[in-house]
């Protein structure tokens, strides 16, 4: 068993290695979500927020699953990023601003910083994903949940880049294996933040129950708590061009079942 195991993992390895040079090209299927409320078709407002549209996309390609953040490029791409190792590229379509779909549908697997796909699900956890402009160049940064790291792709082809990882508190390696770094963040250049990398753990609470967030550049560099509210986790964050700080929130329980919200924090 352990020959064929070997074998087996070898054969990933280099079918891994051999996709890992660039994205190709797959086939997806588009199916629309036409309403947001259950059993009303009609209701399009929901607070302060308009339903414009939504899809579920579908794939029969083995690295296909499993997104968890997404971003636009510079060029006006859609990049998303799984938490099994691997790169999505497409152009959002869209219809009187509603999306419709996924154009031109790409995948390429995430490498390490040797080069190679990561080895195993626990080295390959991609959360969260911003593409920002480090040094002139466009970057990926990418959080990491269970081994908690920041890694930084140079693109603008994301698949073929060796990342470089990003300087962290010490107090990181201490979070959750898997309730890490969930989210992050970069604060616009004109903002208190100056344009700040900022990360998030999904569920590292302080001894008031707090949230824990992490200020990685900048002039406010440091440790910060966020008020943790109807025991929701944080799943995702963005910042607004004002500096506002946008939280995607979730939880989950078996009597409950899921829950999901978008909370708002002003920039002062």
């Amino acid at each position: 068993m352990r020959a064929v195991a070997a074998a087996l993992a070898a054969l990933l390895l280099a079918n891994g290695a051999a996709l890992a040079d660039d994205f190709h090209a797959i086939d997806v299927r588009v199916t629309p979500i036409t309403h947001f409320a259950r059993g009303d078709d009609t209701q399009t407002r929901f607070g302060a927020l308009t339903f414009l549209g939504g899809f579920v996309l579908s794939s029969l390609d083995p690295g296909f699953g499993g997104w968890s953040g997404l971003d636009f490029a510079t060029d006006g791409s859609l990049i998303a990023e799984a938490d099994t190792g691997f790169w999505l590229r497409g152009r959002l379509t869209e219809t009187n601003g509603a999306p419709t779909g996924l154009a031109n549908p790409e995948i390429g697997v995430m490498l390490g910083e040797n080069g190679q796909p990561a080895p195993n699900k626990i080295a390959t956890d991609a959360e969260g994903l911003r593409i920002t402009t480090i040094g002139g160049v466009e970057t990926a940064l990418v959080s990491f949940e269970q081994t908690p790291m920041i890694r930084a792709f140079s693109g603008p082809d994301f698949a073929a880049a060796v990342p470089k990882r990003i300087a962290l508190p010490k107090f990181v390696n201490h979070l959750p294996r898997n309730l890490g770094l969930e989210s992050i963040a970069v604060a616009p250049a004109d903002g208190p933040l100056a344009g700040a990398i900022v990360t998030i753990a999904e569920h590292a609470l302080d001894a008031s129950g707090n949230h824990r967030g992490f200020v990685l550049s900048g002039p406010a560099t440091g440790t910060f708590m966020i008020k943790r509210r109807d025991d929701f986790d944080i799943s995702d964050a963005d910042f607004l061009p004002d500096g506002d700080l946008l939280l995607l929130e979730r939880k989950f329980s078996l009597m409950g079942g899921f829950g999901m919200r978008l909370r708002l924090i002003h920039a002062a």
